[in-house]
């Protein structure tokens, strides 16, 4: 096994600059930079990463141990990672016999946005669950959706059948990751309601609590999950961060951000 942990992926050409005042890498022993297979997005999704050639971001990633470490990817405009990440785990997991084709995956994603919009000619950050759902006939459950003053889980299944799920009734969560042989979790940051505090972007806050977040995770049974990733790292770039942001803020942030992904790695290395 590689001793990796966790391996911060970068897509912001900003990242790598000297003397950057809010954020500086400090995850794990490596790190893989995307920054030149993608641009930012097109006029209509100028929030978001349009990845380049899928080819070569696999090649890239290929020196992940997935089913042994986390992948932290630094922006919540780039979550469509996922989807690469997730195809190479599932391959993983295959070839090590841990299951096989006739096994029943589940993809949890916690992020205040579904990100089960229509696939079309545009892949990005808000349409990325639909492509693992049509390709890979995974079920997809998105954790922590605000949608009209409500927050709640929804799950997609592949024959088409959706249900949306109080979080006030855990066990009806637990119901759900006992029809599943295997999970994979990915983690927006985003979800949390104290984001906004780092993040400037065109979206709101989250409204689970860094304390609800980990508690939803921890009820995760262990010794299904396979692989898991976390994204939207507080960014440096003028852009993209919240000035009003203090230090303090910042370092709070990155504390969710550490707890949340040794609570994983917990998960994925418990053997």
């Amino acid at each position: 096994m590689k001793e990796q942990n966790t391996v911060l992926v970068t897509v912001d050409k900003k990242r790598f600059r000297g003397g950057a005042e809010y954020f500086k890498p400090d995850f794990g022993e490596a790190a893989i930079s995307l920054q030149k297979l993608c641009t930012g997005g097109s006029a209509s999704f100028s929030h978001t990463y349009n990845f380049l050639n899928e080819s070569e971001i696999m090649l890239l990633l290929d020196t992940i141990d997935s089913l042994h470490s986390i992948v932290i990817n630094e922006s919540s405009c780039a979550h469509h990672l996922s989807y690469f990440l997730i195809r190479k785990a599932y391959r993983a997991l295959i070839e090590s016999k841990q299951a096989d084709e006739r096994s029943r995956i589940l993809v949890i994603n916690f992020d205040q946005h579904e990100d089960f919009g229509n696939y079309n000619d545009v892949f990005f950050c808000g349409n990325w669950g639909s492509r693992i759902f049509e390709e890979k006939g995974v079920d997809f459950l998105s954790v922590g959706i605000v949608e009209n003053d409500r927050v709640f889980a929804r799950i997609r299944r592949h024959n088409r059948v959706t249900e949306d799920i109080s979080l006030e009734h855990p066990e009806e969560l637990h119901k759900i990751y006992a029809q599943y042989d295997k999970i994979y979790v990915s983690v927006d940051m985003d979800v949390l309601t104290g984001s906004y505090r780092c993040l400037r972007t065109n979206r709101t806050n989250g409204e689970l609590t860094a304390n609800r977040l980990r508690v939803l995770l921890r009820q995760i049974p262990t010794h299904k999950v396979f692989a898991a990733d976390i994204t939207g790292l507080p960014p440096i770039g003028a852009k993209t961060v919240n000035r009003r942001a203090s230090i303090d803020d910042v370092e709070a942030y990155l504390f969710d951000v550490r707890t949340t992904a040794n609570i994983l790695l917990g998960k994925l290395n418990s053997d």
